[in-house]
């Protein structure tokens, strides 16, 4: 009745219809009076009354799982939010973060959860849109959260009152750096205090992942030198970590340079990280070399664990820089300047990488090695030295050693 329209003039010239149609746009649920006159030939007229209340037609979204661990949300309003409706191929409880995981039967809008599945499939979700599409309730620390309705830019993400303190990661076997968030995905965020994630209204953005790190929002970084650990499973768990030194910062978790990592995924899903002092991070610059703690775990079934490396990219060629277990540093010890990789096939959890300084070498070393017999004469010893150090050496009649 709010929404009186005339909908259609029928001249039924004294002919019985038996049906007639129209057409109808309405701007609401209603409810609506739809009323019928019919005029009859003597000029009487008859009128009929009906009272509707319309149900919009259900909106349907696909959210795409994967094998394993997933990071899912509600991208609309489903009328059976339970998980044993909307995904009835998981195959483990949905798990919420409050602190620490626990488990839920029922989903809510704006919130993510892991669930884990044993085939890649593609689910559809259907149900309305939400009533508030632009804001997300977040408490202090670190949440699981989910857009819906529409993909949105993180750039265009604020949060009030407190400060967003983190990347936004989405997972994918590993943790990724979000730039923009889709629906029926999950992603981790850091804050700084209870409060709201909001967005302008209708902001639509192409969804992007990137697996580098980057320093915090709002952070200067100037490193002296990155260097990339591939960390890697057999099942396809992939996370990139960044090792580096950069002026001004120390062992523990340096805001504005080192980029935190999430809390870890449940138990047998693929997981690496490095350890401060402080907190868990994905990049870990330091004020000079020292040791950086890598810390794993493969996916259920997806051992042995695989670390890789550009000995290009770290300083002198790694020269000096070794990985080697942190129970004895005997069990595994390998040279980050001889290989480029290596599989970790001791039960363990974790490396670390130590800088022990250039390495050294003498004629005792050059003699083991075999570069030159020890009985050689003493000229061709120290001759042999030097061109494994890459410098020339000439005598000179005085018997001195220039160097060229």
């Amino acid at each position: 009745t709010a929404n009186a329209a005339l909908i259609a003039v029928l001249d039924i010239g004294g002919v019985y219809l038996d049906t007639w149609s129209a057409d109808w746009s309405p701007t609401a649920t209603g409810p609506y009076t739809l009323a019928a006159v019919a005029q009859l030939a003597g000029g009487t007229l008859l009128t009929d009354t009906i009272q509707v209340t319309l149900t919009p037609l259900p909106e349907c979204a696909d959210v795409a799982v994967v094998a394993g661990w997933n990071m899912v949300s509600l991208p609309v309003l489903p009328v059976d939010a339970t998980v044993a409706t909307l995904f009835p191929n998981a195959t483990s409880p949905a798990y919420a973060y409050q602190n620490g995981y626990v488990e839920v039967s029922v989903l809510e809008l704006g919130q993510s959860y892991w669930l884990k599945f044993d085939a890649d499939e593609t689910v559809s979700v259907c149900g309305q849109s939400a009533p508030v599409s632009n804001s997300i309730a977040v408490s202090a620390g670190w949440n699981m959260i989910g857009i819906y309705d529409s993909s949105v830019a993180v750039g265009d993400i604020s949060s009030a009152p407190g400060t967003i303190d983190s990347p936004f990661y989405g997972y994918d076997n590993g943790y990724d750096v979000a730039t923009a968030l889709e629906p029926g995905q999950g992603y981790w965020v850091k804050v700084s205090a209870e409060g709201t994630l909001s967005w302008p209204a209708a902001l639509v953005a192409p969804v992007s992942r990137s697996g580098g790190m980057a320093p915090e929002q709002g952070g200067v970084c100037t490193p002296d030198w990155s260097a990339e650990i591939a960390v890697t499973d057999t099942g396809g768990g992939l996370q990139r970590l960044q090792i580096g030194v950069a002026p001004g910062t120390t062992p523990a978790y340096d805001p504005g340079c080192d980029t935190l990592a999430p809390p870890p995924p449940p138990g047998g899903a693929f997981d690496a990280r490095l350890k401060t002092t402080t907190e868990d991070v994905l990049a870990d610059y330091q004020g000079t070399p020292g040791t950086w703690i890598v810390a794993f775990d493969a996916g259920t079934g997806a051992d042995p664990i695989s670390l890789a490396w550009n000995p290009a990219a770290l300083p002198n060629n790694a020269d000096g820089y070794y990985i080697q277990d942190r129970l004895t540093g005997t069990l595994l010890r390998v040279s980050m300047a001889a290989v480029n990789s290596v599989t970790v096939t001791l039960p363990l959890s974790d490396l670390e990488i130590v800088y022990e300084g250039p390495t050294a070498v003498t004629l005792t070393s050059l003699h083991a090695a075999g570069f030159v017999a020890p009985g050689a004469a003493l000229v061709w010893q120290v001759t042999a030295l030097a061109a494994l150090l890459g410098i020339t050496l000439l005598l000179t009649r005085r018997r001195e050693w220039l160097v060229r």
